[in-house]
């Protein structure tokens, strides 16, 4: 048995398998994201402190 995990952007499919790790990274932020908001959570952008 073959498993094979495939990812619908719009209209393309895409192989999980085949992808660079930076598109894996992205994908993978993405979902989070998308989870997060799902549940309530909601991203918020701070001002990077420096020492």
């Amino acid at each position: 048995m073959n498993i094979v995990n495939l990812i619908h952007i719009g209209d393309e499919v895409k192989n999980l398998d085949t992808m660079t790790p930076a598109e894996k990274k992205e994908i993978a932020l993405a979902l989070n994201s998308q989870a997060l908001e799902a549940i309530g959570y909601r991203k918020v952008k701070t001002e990077e402190k420096t020492a």
